[in-house]
Order: structure tokens, then sequence, then C-alpha cells
């Protein structure tokens, strides 16, 4: 599947602001990958758990990883002797395919160490942080990537219902060469919950931005859409700020950004448009 982002051509007298639009490219290839780590992980986790609880072989566990490997996504289960017990690896498509299963244990590659250390110092990290916040019925999805000569890991919320897709709460540790926590910045400020129902007409969806997040969606945003927008039937997700729109179609993953209408008609119209569906 090729990832499409379009801009629509426009001049905006941008305040101090204006760097955000050079960005644009680079949110979205982060988006991406965000998005192809964290989809490896769930399908991974939902195909190699049953098939390892059925050899009575998850007592000794340690955790998984997903990373970009080639043209696909690489998914590991590790034990707690930092070993690969089980493996596989996912296209475009993330379809599961019996062929690309392995059970045979191996020493973690260069940046399977890596990308475990980075999980290992983001816990260090937390037994005294005091920004990342916990609400209740939520969980916590940690997506270590390596991006444009930069180390990450971000952390979204995840429903533990379904129901809901969440955005905000949202955030992102950036580390140092020796992995070593550097910043942790959140993103939205704000917890964003957008309920969904699997029988309702209502298949596009929105959420703001204040000036404080950005005019631009954040690589987060886009993860999460595409990550949770099929589960939720929606076509589409809007993001609004006061000026840019921004449009991601969840079936073909492209994005689209255009000069945004006065805020309170775009919210008024998607609002009217709501109401239609439910009709």
């Amino acid at each position: 599947m090729k990832y499409i982002l379009i801009i629509t051509l426009f001049f905006i007298s941008f305040n101090a602001k204006s760097e955000q639009i050079i960005n644009i490219d680079s949110v979205f290839k982060e988006g991406i990958l965000i998005y192809k780590n964290a989809k490896a992980s769930w399908v991974g986790n939902e195909i190699l758990i049953k098939l390892l609880e059925l050899n009575k072989e998850t007592a000794n566990l340690g955790g998984y990883l997903s990373y970009p490997k080639d043209d696909n996504t690489h998914f590991i289960f590790y034990n707690k002797e930092q070993e690969v017990v089980a493996e596989t690896h996912f296209d475009s498509t993330f379809k599961a395919n019996k062929d690309n299963i392995s059970f045979k244990k191996r020493k973690f590659n260069n940046i399977e160490a890596r990308y475990y250390n980075i999980k290992q110092s983001l816990a260090k990290y937390q037994q005294h942080d005091t920004i990342i916040k916990y609400y209740e019925n939520t969980g916590m999805n940690f997506v270590p990537i390596e991006f444009m000569g930069k180390t990450k890991c971000y952390i979204l919320s995840a429903p533990q219902f379904l129901g809901q897709v969440i955005y905000g709460n949202d955030y992102v540790v950036e580390f140092t060469d020796d992995l070593e926590v550097k910043s942790v910045k959140d993103i939205h400020q704000s917890i964003i919950p957008i309920a969904y129902a699997k029988d309702s007409l209502n298949n596009k969806s929105y959420h703001t931005h204040t000036e404080e997040v950005g005019f631009l969606p954040t690589p987060s945003d886009i993860a999460i859409t595409f990550l949770y927008g099929e589960l939720a039937q929606w076509t589409e997700h809007f993001i609004y700020s006061t000026e840019l729109t921004t449009r991601l179609i969840i079936s073909t993953k492209k994005m689209e950004i255009s000069k945004t209408k006065k805020l309170e008609d775009a919210r008024r119209e998607a609002a009217e448009a709501q109401e239609k569906n439910k009709k």
C-alpha cells in the first residue's frame, strides 16, 4: 500500500509558527512509521500469543517489539533472558502468513537490543516521572522508533473497551545517544475520547487543535487514526486548527491538508454532517 500526502497549494500569512509548514512531509512519514510499528505489535500479539499458549511457552515471556525491516514490519516476542522466542513479519496489508512465523530461539540482533534498551530506559525513568498521566479504563502503548537520526518512544493512550478512540494523553520521549531520557513532551496536553458505534451511520469524526498543539496533525494523530479508524468503521477523520484543516482518509491511508475555513463554520458543518448521518 502506498501512503499518500496531498497538500493543497495556498498562501497563508503565518506567525512565528510558520516553521511547522516545512515539516508536513516528515510529520506524515513519522506518523506512518508509528502506525506500522503499533499495528504490527497489535496483530503480532493476537497471532503469536495464541500459538505460544498452545505450546505452554508464555510463563517466561519478557515482552515484545516491532520495528521496520526492509519493506516490512518485524514483530518479536522475547523471554526474560532477552532471547527471541517467536517472530513474524508483515507487509502493508498486515495479513497473517503462517510461512512467516518462526519459533526458533535466538539472541537479539542490534536493532532489537537497541529497542529493548529504549524500553528499559523508559521504565527506569517512569519510576520518578511526574509528567505522564494515567486515566481509568485506558492503557498505554509504547512505540519506540528511530526517525531522522533521533531515537524516540511514543506513548499512546488506548481504550480498554470497545466503543472509543482516544486522541490526546499522548507523549513523545526523546533519548540521548546513550539511550538516556532527554525530554518528555505532552503532545496534546489533554485527553480527547471520541465515541463510536459499529451500527452507526456516522462514519466521519473530528477533533480540534489549539495553537499550543499546533496547526498540523501530530504524528500520533496520524497513527491513532489509521490504527483505530477501521475498527470504528470511519471513512475519514478531520483535524481542525485556526489555520489548517487535515483530512485523514482511512481506507487509502491518505492525508490531505488545506487552508481552514473559519473554525466555527467548520465545526458547524461537521456537526451538521454527523446529525445528518444519524437520521
